[in-house]
């Protein structure tokens, strides 16, 4: 089996730390809005720092001891730490956590976040060339997930300049989500997993291996929780806006009964 080169490994390293520092720096800005004090953000801080590099040492070590790569156990390791990472995911930006980065964090942030998907791309596009994956997996065969990044460099600058629809965050969410979903599918489906149906040479068996195991377990979930993060600040955004509705709606009636009242 061959694994990616030092120097692609080097970026896949480099992708994996930048999500890290982007997460950080999400805490700090939205926490900054928020007018939240210094040590509670050092608090908040440290606990998704130190979550984070614990769910990473330890997917880390399951990958290193070989367990990942029994593809025969029903259901398969992988899809099972898959699993318990997209629940992970769900909690988290339907908590607390999430509501505070949904309303701290800008739509240019939300959306612009999702342009690491373009290094990601090249990662796997390097690596096909290197005989790691085959080319369905890249831009070369069945993954466009490289028009996502694209797409949110388009919409981030946009929305600097205020220039943004609910429908078209919508639009992006969606063909973000469908693109995800594919290459996770294509990734699957090209593995030695019992799902397997490609058969071709190289398979994609480098994800079970350490620390390739983050993509699917850290770089994808990240992927997954900016989408999730879109909408629930999408949602929140409307729901502030008609509950801002009915309370001047109430105060035009009651302004509107009291000049009929100092009438008669």
């Amino acid at each position: 089996m061959n694994l990616p080169s030092a120097s692609s490994a080097a970026l896949f390293y480099a992708i994996t730390a930048g999500l890290f520092g982007l997460l950080l720096l999400g805490i700090a800005r939205a926490d900054r809005l928020h007018a939240a004090p210094i040590k509670t953000t050092r608090v908040r801080l440290a606990i998704a720092a130190g979550g984070t590099i614990a769910w990473l040492a330890f997917t880390y070590s399951v990958a290193q001891s070989g367990a990942l790569r029994q593809f025969n156990a029903t259901p398969p390791r992988l899809l099972v730490f898959i699993a318990v990472a997209t629940l992970i995911n769900l909690r988290l930006v339907f908590s607390p956590f999430g509501k505070r980065l949904a309303t701290g964090l800008s739509w240019a942030a939300v959306l612009g976040y999702q342009a690491f998907r373009i290094p990601v791309e090249i990662f796997l596009h390097r690596i096909h060339s290197e005989g790691v994956i085959p080319a369905r997996m890249t831009w070369e065969g069945m993954n466009f997930d490289i028009v996502t990044g694209i797409l949110a460099l388009l919409l981030a600058a946009l929305a600097t300049k205020g220039l943004y629809r609910g429908r078209t965050i919508v639009l992006f969410n969606v063909i973000g989500l469908g693109l995800l979903v594919t290459i996770v599918v294509i990734s699957a489906l090209s593995s030695p997993l019992p799902v397997q149906a490609f058969h071709d040479e190289p398979l994609n068996r480098f994800v079970f291996e350490a620390p390739y195991c983050w993509l699917p377990l850290w770089i994808v979930q990240a992927a997954l929780f900016g989408h999730l993060l879109a909408f629930r600040k999408l949602w929140l955004e409307r729901s502030e806006s008609r509950a801002q509705q009915r309370s001047a709606e109430r105060l035009a009636k009651a302004h509107a009964e009291a000049n009929e009242g100092s009438n008669d």
